[in-house]
């Protein structure tokens, strides 16, 4: 406050007067509606404009990067701000804080005046769009805790993704504060989450009620953000400034939510598609190297059969060449023919071991078929991301578990964890995430 002479009996300075009634307009915050006149900037600085009605007229100022809005003059607004004095002059004013253009005539201008001036700067051009994560763990949420659109969206999330964190950041989707109210919540999430998306959503309404999803302001927060954006305002029919420049647009708050997460059950059925697909596989891969090995054995037989008669051959004509050696080749000729009896009982011994060998690998690969031990009583789990569970300390409370036993799965959640020890089994407690 200024210095004012405590004696009533002397007389204020023009400047004290004036300053001591600045400072006391300066305190009163106020909303005035009126029609735009003389609208200017100053310096590429400050913007001035005068707003009147049928009897009176005030000037106004404000920074010209706080036009949340294109201004023009004949427009119909509504401003925020508190009045003061120029302290050299003694002429009133006031000082803009915030406004919005009021009537649907004055929105519908400003709306797609707005649109023209970021469309383009490039602001809704698809090659800027940033792709959503096909697995999300974490997202932020920005929308009134009052509004449906919040239930909506948490209701989806959670029936169609559970486990997801969520950082709500709670905002007023209406009224002349929820602009800039929204851009924070987008700029904390930027610097201050690890939310891999941002849905920002709210109910349906009139123009004027999003008119905060329409300001400037919001649409550069979500073109710098360097989370995707995924923007579902009111109904289909509506669409918003924040619309355009998000990287995703969904009809609805509950269908933003569905573009945000997949769903579960069609992940789970999708893994256990990829399991029946591995095991026919290896069908095919154990049914091929049996015939391969059948095929072998069958050959290798086959030669040494061929080898046998061509060996007997060749005796055969040497006996007939060796007449006056008859005894000494009759028993030379004996003596082969055990030697050759011999082979051929080795050569069938070893292809019936092969042949056994062969019959007891198949059965030895069919009991270590994942569906013979399924069969056996065991089981395998897996996460919510297929992978599967080999040690307990990987585990919280809360997650959800795909058990896969013989003929079919049983999806669960833990409620109760055990590490095991050497002496004895010892209850640990975890906290589940959010």
């Amino acid at each position: 406050m200024p210095d004012i002479p405590q004696n009533r009996n002397v007389p204020l300075t023009v400047s004290q007067f004036i300053e001591l009634t600045g400072a006391y307009l300066a305190t009163l915050t106020v909303a005035v509606q009126g029609e735009v006149v003389d609208f200017h900037t100053a310096k590429d600085r400050l913007v001035f404009f005068d707003l009147k009605d049928a009897k009176s007229r005030m000037t106004c100022f404000m920074l010209v990067w706080e036009l949340s809005y294109p201004l023009e003059d004949g427009m119909e607004v509504e401003v925020t701000g508190s009045a003061g004095l120029f302290k050299a002059s003694g002429k009133f004013h006031f000082r803009v804080a915030s406004f919005v253009p009021k009537g649907v005539g004055a929105l519908s201008k400003a709306l797609e005046a707005t649109k023209n001036k970021l469309e383009a700067e490039g602001l809704f051009a698809a090659e800027f769009k940033q792709s959503l994560p096909l697995y999300p763990a974490h997202i932020a949420l920005i929308t009134s805790p009052d509004a449906a659109a919040y239930m909506d969206v948490m209701r989806v999330l959670s029936n169609r993704w559970p486990g997801l964190t969520v950082t709500f950041l709670p905002v007023g989707v209406q009224g002349s504060e929820a602009a800039g109210q929204i851009t924070a919540a987008l700029q904390y999430a930027n610097a201050h989450t690890h939310a891999e998306t941002i849905i920002l959503t709210r109910g349906g309404g009139s123009l004027e009620d999003l008119s905060a999803f329409n300001a400037e302001s919001v649409a550069r927060a979500i073109f710098a953000s360097r989370i995707p954006v995924v923007c579902g305002i009111g109904h289909e029919r509506d669409w918003t400034i924040a619309d355009l420049a998000a990287d995703i647009r969904a009809a609805t708050p509950s269908n933003a939510a569905e573009l945000t997460v997949p769903d579960a059950k069609a992940v789970t059925a999708a893994i256990m598609r990829l399991a029946d697909n591995i095991i026919g596989a290896l069908h095919v891969i154990v049914a091929a190297d049996r015939r391969r090995v059948q095929e072998c054995v069958r050959t290798l037989d086959l030669a040494m059969k061929n080898h046998l008669e061509d060996l007997r051959t060749h005796i055969r004509r040497f006996a007939r060449s060796s007449q006056k050696y008859t005894e000494r080749s009759r028993s030379v000729r004996l003596h082969v023919d055990e030697v050759i009896e011999r082979c051929f009982q080795a050569t069938l011994h070893r292809t019936h071991s092969l042949a056994a060998y062969v019959v007891s690998a198949e059965r030895l690969f069919r009991t270590q078929h994942p569906e013979m031990v399924l069969s056996r009583g065991y089981s395998i789990t897996f996460d919510k991301t297929g992978k599967i569970i080999k040690d307990v300390h990987t585990l919280a409370l809360g997650d959800v578990l795909t058990t896969r036993i013989s003929h079919g799965a049983v999806e669960s959640t833990i409620k109760r964890l055990y590490a095991a020890k050497k002496r004895k089994d010892k209850l640990f407690k975890t906290s589940g995430r959010t």
